[in-house]
């Protein structure tokens, strides 16, 4: 991958996890309890769906468990959804990993809010075990290493 090419690609996923954690902290508010934000970045087939998951007193829990888990905070998951996905960044970080000719399969990013610091996993293969695999398996999987409750019940 030539430099210009790596450039891209880097400038394209800082704007895409800066949009799409924004969302995230937008949609915890102020003073939450939330200490760690995960965004899992599902690019098996050379497309992108973003999932958001946090961790709340030790528990790893998707946006949609959030409400149950802290019934102090009122969350709107339509409203984070719709956030996240409202933009182009997404796209333009497929493009640009397009144009260096190697797409990853996943991205797993975690932030800790507190420090500021983010970390970022890229897998460019074995995230799908075989052709009769698909990424919500995948997915599904990374959820019960992390503590979490299966989505799709896979």
């Amino acid at each position: 991958m030539s430099s210009d090419a790596q450039a891209g690609v880097q400038q394209a996923y800082q704007a895409y996890i800066e949009h799409t954690l924004q969302a995230m902290v937008d949609f915890l508010g102020e003073d939450s309890p939330v200490d760690r934000l995960w965004v899992y970045t599902d690019m098996a087939h050379e497309t992108i769906t973003s999932h958001p998951f946090f961790r709340l007193d030790g528990r790893f829990l998707h946006h949609g468990e959030l409400a149950e888990a802290d019934p102090d905070n009122e969350y709107d998951v339509w409203a984070l959804v719709d956030d996240i996905g409202d933009t182009s960044t997404d796209l333009d970080l497929v493009r640009a990993c397009r144009a260096a000719g190697d797409v990853p399969q996943r991205i797993i990013s975690v932030y800790d809010p507190t420090s500021g610091e983010l970390d970022s996993e890229w897998d460019y293969e074995d995230v799908l075990l075989d052709d009769q695999d698909n990424s919500s398996r995948a997915m599904d999987r990374w959820i019960r290493t992390m503590g979490g409750t299966p989505i799709h019940g896979a």
